[in-house]
């Protein structure tokens, strides 16, 4: 039951617009990146930025957070189990796709604060912007 209602609350989010923000840090290089540059990231077809190596920073999967169900929907349409698969088979395929994964969205601004090579993903209802760069999707 718990699923389906995490499912129902991140389609219906979705459905309502919550928009994604990307989370990068002020002093980081990443401060122009597109919706394609995040698909890109996010499939690991892209794991460098300008020369730089990024590390993608999400939510671990929750029955309470609702960022990772809205970005692997929204951006890759994907569950998030079926962009764990994909982030396993990159591995084994040799791609560097290696998502650091939060307990909480705090954690992912804090983690990309202190990491300028790093690019987070929430929605933007659950993004403080705590020493952060929140850049829209939209």
């Amino acid at each position: 039951m718990r699923i389906l209602l995490t499912l129902f609350l991140s389609a219906a989010s979705l459905l309502a617009g919550d928009p994604i923000v990307m989370v990068v840090s002020p002093n980081g290089p990443f401060t122009k990146l597109s919706r394609a540059n995040a698909v890109d990231l996010l499939k690991g077809d892209a794991t460098q930025i300008g020369g730089k190596r990024v590390t993608l920073v999400l939510t671990k999967p929750s029955f309470t957070l609702r960022s990772l169900p809205a970005v692997t929907y929204g951006l890759l349409g994907l569950a998030p189990t079926a962009y764990l698969a994909l982030t396993k088979q990159a591995k084994m395929r040799g791609i560097p796709l290696d998502p650091q994964f939060m307990d909480t969205p705090e954690a992912v601004e804090a983690s990309v604060a202190a990491n300028s090579a790093a690019v987070g993903f929430l929605l933007k209802a659950e993004a403080k912007g705590a020493g952060v760069t929140l850049i829209s999707l939209d």
